[in-house]
């Protein structure tokens, strides 16, 4: 969320500079989401048994294809503020039922 208030700030400072440093700022930007966006999947992964992995990797996939989609489809009408913070949002709530998850199987018997 602090991307929403710091990037057009940013944006504005990094418009005089040339595309070198636009393409490395942005790579530096870009990696700290990329990195923990990547996180759930292979966390999740672990957590399968053996036989549900090409499931996981098949609905991850399907997922992946559409959520561009709809990304690009509600950016262009609703803006990116929109899809970032529809994005945390289901990221959290994503984390959210994971724990929840793996705490019910740490307590049932």
């Amino acid at each position: 969320m602090l991307y929403l208030v710091m990037l057009p700030v940013l944006f504005e400072w990094l418009m005089p500079l040339s595309d070198i440093y636009r393409i490395v700022i942005s790579a530096i930007l870009i990696a700290p989401l990329a990195f923990l966006m990547g996180m759930p999947f292979p966390t999740g992964l672990s957590q399968l048994e053996p036989q549900m992995i090409p499931w996981a990797w098949g609905i991850n996939g399907c997922a992946s294809v559409i959520a561009a989609v709809l990304a690009t489809m509600l950016a262009i009408h609703a803006g990116f503020n929109v899809v970032i913070i529809l994005s945390v949002a289901l990221y959290v709530l994503a984390a959210l039922l994971s724990s929840a998850s793996s705490w019910s199987r740490k307590t049932s018997f």
